[in-house]
Parts: structure tokens; C-alpha cells; sequence
């Protein structure tokens, strides 16, 4: 996703956002975790709950533009999506009424004319270790 290299740099500025990560000094990288929606069919033992509302959207939204706007010539923007358990494919939903999903999406479709890359990792936790089982970039999210 971002090579070798060695220089990262973590809660990096730029502009009105702090951003996760800065590596190789040119490639910005924002890690998001959905937890408000799980994207997979959870097998009827699991119990869950509603949550409140998502309240971040407007921080969210800050984030993927400032990812846009800040690409010049050479520099990569980076947003990585993280999943816990094995999501086949990301995708912003609109059946998640906590979030404004026009906003979102619209702010996401601009970033990624500008340049942003979508990328996915998946996770595997147990009770003893969190290993990574896979990680690609994302066509369109929407």
C-alpha cells in the first residue's frame, strides 16, 4: 500500500485536520474502523444493541476533503478501512440513518477524483493475537 520505507510520522497537520500518519514524507494515511454498522451477517448467539447516533460525520467528512485538497504533484492520500472480522467489501451505506449518507458520499466521490485511494485490511482477533488476513484497494465505496 504505501512500499518500503521508514520515515512515518504519527497525528500529522495539515490544514484544519490531524490526520493518522504521514509516510515517506508524501503519503497521507487516515485509518477509519466503522463500529456503528457491521457489514456482515452476525450468526443469532451474538447479541447486539442500538447504538447512539453517529456524531462524527462532520469530522469524518473535514478528514476526506482535507485528504483531497492536500494532494500536489507526487504526494498520495491514503484512506485505510479497517475491519475486525472478515468484511468481504466496504461499502457507505444509506439504511445507516445515523450518518448523512449523501454527505458522506459526496464528500468521498470528490476526495477520490482529486486522487484519494480507498483501501480495506481485515483483521483476525482471538485471545491471543490480532493478525492481518488481507488488505486491498477499493473501487467505488457507494
Amino acid at each position: 500500500m504505501i512500499g518500503a520505507g521508514t520515515d512515518i510520522k504519527r497525528e500529522v497537520v495539515l490544514g484544519d485536520s490531524k490526520l493518522d500518519f504521514l509516510a515517506n514524507s508524501n503519503i497521507y494515511v487516515e485509518v477509519k474502523t466503522p463500529l456503528q454498522y457491521l457489514q456482515v451477517d452476525l450468526p443469532s448467539y451474538i447479541k447486539t444493541h442500538d447504538t447512539a447516533p453517529f456524531t462524527s460525520t462532520d469530522r469524518l467528512i473535514r478528514h476526506i476533503t482535507q485528504l483531497g485538497n492536500s494532494l500536489k504533484q507526487k504526494e498520495r492520500a491514503i484512506m485505510l478501512i479497517c475491519f475486525m472480522y472478515d468484511n468481504p467489501g466496504f461499502q457507505v451505506v444509506e439504511k445507516h440513518r445515523s450518518m448523512n449518507y449523501e454527505e458522506v458520499k459526496c464528500a468521498i466521490d470528490k476526495a477520490r477524483a482529486m486522487g484519494l485511494e480507498n483501501w480495506q485490511a481485515n483483521f483476525k482477533m482471538t485471545e491471543d493475537y490480532v493478525v492481518l488476513t488481507g488488505y486491498w484497494e477499493l473501487g467505488d465505496v457507494g
